[in-house]
């Protein structure tokens, strides 16, 4: 499984956002997340984090959001030791129809904590109605909704290990003035106004079987629920996918793979991998350098490790070799580079 890809800040745009116009400091919010950026990092519209750090804001920020529009008395966040815990509940389900009937009587159990989920059997459509408990219908609790139903939509699809093609999403909110940047991943139309937040989708997934084990969910429960979407995907090309793989080395301070090791992984001859990214436009030399460049320009913003153990922890046997090819990509040297975000 491909993992730890690098990932656009422009995706926890809208909950962040929410989130200031709520009063919260952005800097706050990455802070409160665990993640010690500089500030100047934080603003930067082209900031891409490791999935596991970028997993840890979104949560926190989607989590601190349903707080703030919550209409439990004391606004506490609900920890994401509840949503994993929902996923161990489901993980031993036989289809999904057991699954939708154990996630009804979890969401029943831990009361106002959570949301309340009701399925509803419309012949050859299955509607699960959605009470989020909100304040409010803002944009905020809209936020909140979607996040919610992608959460759920993403969930049920991994567990029986097959896409499920939704047919409707009901909001309670009035439609956006603006447009929300993830609204279209659902692939239907969104109405708003409507009595109930609801998702429709064809009842013949019900005897699908839960084809997930217990040692899957180990392997994504860090990650969720963003890698589900994200984090899983098999769809993209072999140089996105290879490019991902090569950053997610780095990520876990891991020695670059040779192309001849990516191949033998990638379950293809050498030849082959050769031409097939030559087929796309791409190289093995080249992606590893995008790689690099990013895992550096990732390490140079966020933390005061010395210049040589960067360019140890981005695949170069000496700071002298890591300093050029730097200069290469950028223009300037490492240490100009992280001049542009200093620390408070």
């Amino acid at each position: 499984m491909i993992e730890e890809p690098l990932i656009p800040i422009s995706y926890a745009n809208p909950p962040l956002e929410a989130l200031q116009s709520a009063g919260y400091s952005r800097l706050q919010v990455f802070r409160n997340a665990g993640l010690t950026l500089r500030d100047a990092a934080v603003h930067d519209p082209e900031l891409e984090l490791p999935a596991r750090d970028f997993t840890r804001l979104y949560g926190y920020a989607f989590r601190l959001l349903e707080a703030t529009t919550s209409v439990r008395p004391d606004r506490s966040l609900m920890e994401k030791e509840v949503v994993d815990l929902l996923c161990y509940c489901l993980i031993t389900c036989s289809d999904l129809q057991q699954v939708i009937e154990r996630a009804s009587a979890f969401c029943r159990a831990i009361g106002p904590l959570g949301a309340g989920l009701t399925s509803n059997n419309c012949g050859t459509t299955i509607r699960l109605d959605i009470d989020f408990r909100r304040r409010t219908q803002d944009r905020a609790a809209m936020l909140v909704a979607l996040a919610g139903i992608s959460m759920l939509h993403q969930l049920f699809a991994w567990l029986i290990g097959q896409r499920i093609r939704l047919t409707e999403i009901s909001l309670r909110c009035p439609a956006a003035e603006k447009p929300l940047l993830f609204s279209d991943i659902f692939g239907v139309p969104l109405h708003y106004g409507r009595a109930q937040d609801s998702l429709c989708f064809s009842s013949r997934y019900l005897t699908q079987p839960v084809v997930r084990s217990y040692q899957d969910l180990q392997g994504v429960i860090d990650y969720f629920p963003f890698d589900l979407h994200f984090c899983g995907k098999t769809d993209g090309t072999l140089a996105e996918k290879l490019r991902a793989f090569l950053s997610s080395t780095l990520y876990r301070n891991q020695p670059l793979p040779t192309l001849n090791t990516c191949a033998q992984l990638f379950q293809m001859s050498t030849t082959t991998l050769r031409r097939r990214l030559r087929d796309e436009g791409a190289n093995y030399s080249n992606l590893r350098a995008i790689s690099q460049q990013q895992h550096a320009e990732y390490l140079l913003r966020s933390s005061d490790q010395p210049i040589e153990e960067i360019a140890r922890l981005t695949g170069f046997s000496d700071d002298r070799a890591f300093r050029r090819a730097f200069h290469a990509w950028s223009g300037m040297n490492p240490s100009q580079f992280r001049s542009r975000y200093p620390r408070n």
